[in-house]
């Protein structure tokens, strides 16, 4: 059991830790939208400038600046929008490498705009999200990669105005720094993590074991049916609502006819297979609402709600005629029958006088030939 229980913790926290990366997918996936829906609003918003700055380039600022970014970056978003609907591994680091790439795009198209570079931290900060050392590295290195490249593609590389290179390893400097940031980050929050994920899953044993212990209590071994005491408890709940509604109730005591016969010959193992088989049966002809518990030794009682009185022996009847029914191979008759003991609640009746009557009809039964049902109305 305690290896089932632990196995059951074990997935129910995969299956929650993978459910929170794939939000927080989703939420970066949705954070790069923002972004380009960020770069058309800002580049909109220069064109009445522009138009009155340099009216002959317009055309040329319009393509430049927003149409080929826009394009290239709707282009980059959408195979990763596609990506993340197919791919069932590499997620990750589509989502880093899709970051990497906008960043450039808008860095290459927009070379003049001062500090632009720094937007390269956002796909490092993203990878942070991931909880994964490597992917905060796999970000930085990608991010230096794309700076150095840039650099080199810069039509402005050499002017005054444009980047230098002391610039590139200032800048280089600054994405290391952030991804060893990062990386201290991640290392704290798995710690943290790791912690977390140990007190849930304890806390989660414990109540699995604590649900187990409760069963346990409420139920009889052999035969996994309610016990006694479950029995007690309902069958007060059952008259009291009884009471309340004016809904009829009925009470039927069954018990296995010569049983002590069968353990004195067969053994008591055969009689625990003879009591699980009974059991068995009654259960599958069960009617919704019905309460069934081993009472004790061969004993079964059955609580059954909102029926008539013919209606109850009726269904008592067909349970009494599938046990007689059932084949016992270790058997020297093959069969096992029951005798049946029902009555129907009366009001004001408690649950002791209740059981003495139903308890008496089964005595009766027991006299009077066995392997039938004696009801009282």
């Amino acid at each position: 059991m305690s290896n089932i229980v632990a196995l059951v913790v074990i997935r129910v926290a995969l299956d929650r830790d993978d459910q929170q990366l794939r939000r927080w997918e989703r939420k970066i996936a949705f954070g790069y939208r923002m972004f380009i829906g960020l770069y058309a609003l800002a580049g909109a918003s220069t064109l009445p400038v522009a138009w009155l700055i340099a009216r002959a380039s317009f055309v040329s600022y319009v393509q430049s600046h927003l149409l080929y970014p826009l394009v290239l970056l709707a282009v980059v978003e959408g195979c990763v929008e596609w990506g993340l609907s197919r791919l069932r591994r590499g997620r990750h680091t589509l989502l880093i490498v899709t970051g990497v790439l906008l960043a450039s795009i808008a860095i290459y198209f927009n070379p003049r705009l001062h500090a632009i570079e720094s937007i390269l931290l956002l796909p490092i900060l993203a990878s942070v999200f991931f909880l994964s050392p490597k992917k905060v590295w796999l970000a930085g290195i990608l991010a230096m990669l794309a700076e150095c490249i840039l650099y080199w593609l810069n039509p402005f590389h050499g002017h005054e105005s444009g980047t230098t290179p002391y610039d590139l390893i200032t800048f280089i400097v600054e994405l290391v720094g952030e991804t060893v940031v990062c990386h201290g980050i991640i290392a704290r929050g798995a710690e943290i993590w790791e912690e977390l994920r140990k007190r849930g899953r304890l806390e989660t044993e414990l109540l699995v074991r604590q649900i187990v212990s409760e069963k346990d209590a409420k139920t009889d071994a052999l035969t996994g049916l309610y016990n006694r005491k479950s029995f007690n408890e309902y069958l007060e709940f059952a008259l009291r609502i009884s009471a309340e509604t004016d809904t009829p109730l009925h009470l039927a005591v069954i018990d296995i006819d010569n049983f002590k016969q069968v353990n004195d010959r067969h053994g008591h193992l055969v009689g625990d297979d003879i009591l699980r088989r009974t059991a068995r049966a009654i259960e599958y002809h069960l009617a919704a609402g019905d309460f069934l518990a081993r009472y004790g030794g061969e004993e079964f009682a059955l609580i059954i709600p909102e029926m008539s009185h013919e209606e109850a022996v009726a269904h008592v009847e067909k349970i009494r005629e599938k046990i007689a029914n059932i084949h016992h191979a270790e058997l020297t008759t093959q069969h096992a029958t029951v005798s049946i003991g029902l009555c129907t609640y009366v009001p004001g009746e408690d649950s002791q006088a209740l059981f003495q009557r139903a308890d008496q009809c089964l005595y009766q039964a027991k006299k009077s030939g066995k392997n039938r049902t004696i009801a009282h109305p």
